[in-house]
């Protein structure tokens, strides 16, 4: 009979499971918090994209809303007086008064 005696120790074979178990266990794990946390930023910069959105849309309307409310008020004005015209002084007057962003 002959007999395989292997050049590496039990302890040598010990170590080196170890290793390896603990090398594929934290290589798992920076793969799943990288994985994560690049999904997590990509969810987060979306929802600030659409906040953003959210927030220029109700400026707008709000801008477009003061824009028609004005000319309302201009066109009520002028059919109140139907003879007197409403020169351009008047009307830039009438139109941006209140509103330091026209």
């Amino acid at each position: 009979m002959t007999e395989n005696k292997s050049t590496w120790s039990i302890r040598r074979k010990l170590a080196g499971i170890m290793l390896v178990t603990i090398l594929v266990s934290l290589s798992g794990m920076i793969f799943m918090a990288t994985y994560f946390f690049r999904k997590d930023v990509e969810n987060r910069v979306k929802e600030n994209a659409i906040q953003v959105a959210i927030s220029i849309g109700a400026k707008t309307k709000s801008d477009f809303t003061l824009i028609i409310e004005k000319i309302n008020l201009i066109l009520s004005l002028s059919k109140k007086t139907p003879n007197a015209e409403i020169d351009s002084k008047d009307f830039e007057k009438i139109f941006f008064q209140n509103d330091k962003y026209f």
